[in-house]
C-alpha cells in the first residue's frame, strides 16, 4: 500500500482521495470519482505529497539493520510528523502507519499494531475499494495481530476477505495460503470440521503445482495438527512426516523442522509408540542445540523427551516432573494452546504420582481459561479421576456427567473423544464402588471403539478390558476378568503396562489356583520391569513370585 504517481513536484493526480459524491450516483460510479481526484494538498504550504513519502522510505532504508524496538522509537515520531504535516487522509500517513504498524507487531506490541494497521486499512479501502490488492498487505498485518490476541472472529473477517481479493486477482499460491490461515481461524474458533475444509481445498490448490515446497509444507502441517484434533492419529502422522519431508527439500530453517519432530513425537505418544516417540524427540532436541530456538520451547522438548523417557523405564517420575515444571514456567511466555497442553500434562504426571491436590489445581486453572466446550470436557474427564483418587466419589461423578455432556455436544455421539470420557468415568464408578454403571459405561467405550478409525483405539480398547477386568475381579467373576486381562494383554505397547497387565492376569490365575501359570506371569513381568527400569513393578512381581512359590511348597 503507498501512493502512486509522479516524482515529487510534479501534479499529484494519481493520488487519490475521497470526495463528496451525489447520493443519487451508484456505489461504482463514487469509487471512479475518487480515483480520478486529485491528493488532498498539504495543511501548510510546502513540497508535493511524495517529499514525505521519500523521507519516509530513507528512515526505512535502515530498518533491516535496526531491531524492532529501534524501528518502533524512529517510526512513531515520523507518523506523528507526516500526521501533522499532510493530515490522517493522506496515503503517505497509511504507509507511515503500515511500516510502524508491523514494526509493533515485530516488537510484540500486538495492541498497538492493530491500531494502526486498522487506521491504515481503513484509508487503503476509502481509497482503492476493499477488494483491491493494494489493501492486501495492511489486511495480513492486521489478520497477524488479530490472531496473536485471540480476537478471532476479527481475523477470520480479515482472511476471508484476503481470499476473495487473491480469488479474483490471484496468484493462485497465495489464495492457497488464504485457505490454509482462513482454516486455522476456524480451528481457534472451534471449528475443526470447517477448518479441514479450508485446508483441504488449500492442498488441492497446492497439487496445482504453482506453490512452494515450504507453502505445502505449512498446509500439511496444518492438516496434521487438525487430523489430531479429530483422534485420526494416523492421517495426522503422515501429515507431519509428509511436511517435515517438504520442509527439508525447500531448504526450510532448522527451527521449523525442530517443531515438526516435536509434532511427530506428541502424535506418536498418542499412538502409544513411545520408543519412536523416543526417537523423533531426540532427534528435536539435538537440533535445538544449534539453532536459534527459543529456551520456553526447548524446555517444551525436554519435558516430552522426559516423559517418553519415564514411560519407557528409561527416567524416574520425579524427573520427569521436574522437567514439566520447567516447561510449566516456560509455557507462561507461550500460546494459549501450549500452556494448557503443558498443564494437563503436569496434572495428568502428578495425579500418577500421588500428588493429587497440585494435578486438581492444575486442572481447575487450565478449566478457567477454557476457550471451547470440547476442552472443557476433556479437561473434566481427567479431573474427575483425580477426584476419584482422593475418594471425592460423588464430586467426580457430577464433574464425568458435566463432562460427557459437553463432550457429547462437542463431538456427537459416536466420537472417540467421547469413548475416551466412557473410560475415565467407568473407572471412577469402580473405584466408587458401582460396579454395573461403571460396567455400562466402559461397554459403551468399547462400542465406539469397534466402530472408530482412529489410531490409538487398539490402546484406548486395552485399557478398557483392563478396567473391566478389574470390575470382574470386584465381583469374584474370574473367569470373564481372566479374558478381559487376556483382551487386554495384546495390544498393550508401553512396558508400564503390559507390566501391569500382566500381573494382573497372573493374580487371576493364582486365585484359579493355577500357579504355575501364574508364575509364569509372574517372571515375564519382572524380567519387562528389571529390563526398563521400573524399579518398583520388579519388586512388586518379585513379591508375587515368593507368595506363590510359597504356597507350592507349604502346600498351603
Amino acid at each position: 500500500l503507498r501512493p502512486r504517481g509522479p516524482a515529487a513536484g510534479a501534479c499529484p493526480e494519481a493520488l487519490p482521495r475521497g470526495g463528496m459524491a451525489s447520493r443519487r450516483q451508484s456505489k461504482k460510479q463514487q469509487r471512479q470519482q475518487r480515483r480520478q481526484q486529485g491528493h488532498r494538498q498539504p495543511a501548510a504550504g510546502g513540497a508535493a505529497p511524495h517529499a514525505g513519502l521519500a523521507e519516509l522510505e530513507a528512515v526505512m532504508a535502515d530498518g533491516p539493520s535496526r531491531s524492532p524496538a529501534e524501528n518502533v522509537e524512529v517510526l512513531v515520531p515520523m507518523r506523528d510528523k507526516l500526521l501533522r504535516q499532510w493530515g490522517k487522509e493522506d496515503m503517505v500517513v497509511a504507509v507511515a502507519r503500515l511500516h510502524l504498524g508491523s514494526a509493533l507487531l515485530k516488537a510484540d506490541r500486538c495492541e498497538e499494531a492493530a491500531v494502526e494497521l486498522k487506521e491504515c486499512l481503513c484509508r487503503g479501502i476509502a481509497v482503492c475499494g476493499a477488494r483491491s490488492p493494494q489493501v492486501l498487505g495492511p489486511r495480513r498485518e492486521l489478520a497477524s495481530a488479530l490472531l496473536r490476541l485471540g480476537r478471532f472472529p476479527e481475523c477470520l473477517e480479515q482472511w476471508r476477505a484476503i481470499g476473495k481479493t487473491y480469488k479474483r486477482h490471484g496468484p493462485r499460491s497465495d489464495l492457497a495460503v488464504a485457505h490454509r490461515e482462513t482454516g486455522r481461524v476456524l480451528q481457534c474458533l472451534g471449528n475443526t470440521e470447517g477448518a479441514l475444509i479450508e485446508v483441504a481445498t488449500a492442498l488441492e490448490i497446492h497439487a496445482e503445482g504453482q506453490c512452494a515446497p515450504r507453502d505445502v509444507s505449512a498446509t500439511k502441517f496444518l492438516m496434521g495438527t487438525l487430523y489430531n484434533l479429530m483422534a485420526r492419529h494416523e492421517d495426522a502422522l503422515a501429515s507431519f512426516q509428509e511436511a517435515l519431508r517438504l520442509s527439508k527439500e525447500g531448504g526450510a530453517e532448522e527451527t521449523e523442522v525442530v517443531a515438526q519432530y516435536f509434532a511427530i513425537g506428541t502424535t506418536l505418544i498418542d499412538m502409544r509408540r513411545h520408543p519412536e516417540a523416543l526417537e523423533a524427540f531426540t532427534e528435536a532436541h539435538g537440533l535445538c542445540t544449534s539453532t536459534k530456538t527459543s529456551e520456553a520451547f526447548k524446555s517444551m522438548i525436554e519435558s516430552q523427551l522426559a516423559h517418553v523417557r519415564q514411560r519407557l523405564g528409561l527416567a524416574s517420575a520425579e524427573e520427569a516432573l521436574e522437567a514439566h515444571g520447567r516447561a510449566a514456567v516456560a509455557a507462561a511466555w507461550m500460546p494459549e494452546c501450549t500452556r494448557t497442553g503443558t498443564s494437563v500434562l503436569q496434572a495428568m504426571l502428578l495425579r500418577d504420582a500421588g500428588r493429587l491436590d497440585e494435578a486438581e489445581a492444575h486442572l481447575r486453572k487450565v478449566l478457567a481459561s477454557a476457550a471451547t466446550d470440547a476442552l472443557r470436557g476433556a479437561v473434566l474427564s481427567l479431573l474427575g479421576t483425580v477426584l476419584a483418587a482422593s475418594g471425592r466419589f460423588d464430586e467426580a461423578v457430577a464433574v464425568h456427567e458435566e463432562s460427557l455432556a459437553l463432550v457429547r455436544a462437542a463431538h456427537g455421539e459416536g466420537d472417540f473423544n467421547l469413548a475416551s470420557s466412557y473410560a475415565n468415568y467407568g473407572g471412577t464408578l469402580r473405584l466408587a464402588g458401582r460396579l454395573e454403571e461403571s460396567e455400562e459405561m466402559l461397554r459403551r467405550g468399547m462400542d465406539i471403539c469397534a466402530s472408530s478409525c482412529a489410531a490409538p483405539k487398539a490402546a484406548l480398547t486395552a485399557h478398557l478390558n483392563m478396567t473391566l477386568g478389574e470390575v470382574h475381579l470386584a465381583r469374584r467373576d474370574l473367569g470373564a476378568a481372566m479374558g478381559a486381562f487376556r483382551e487386554a494383554w495384546g495390544p498393550f505397547a508401553d512396558p508400564q503396562d503390559r507390566v501391569r497387565v500382566g500381573l494382573r492376569l497372573g493374580d487371576v490365575y493364582t486365585l484359579r489356583l493355577r500357579y504355575l501359570d501364574g508364575l509364569a506371569l509372574y517372571s515375564e513381568a519382572e524380567a519387562l520391569a528389571k529390563q526398563h527400569g521400573l524399579d518398583a513393578m520388579t519388586e512388586q512381581a518379585r513379591s508375587r513370585t515368593s507368595l506363590v512359590v510359597e504356597k507350592l511348597t507349604t502346600g498351603a
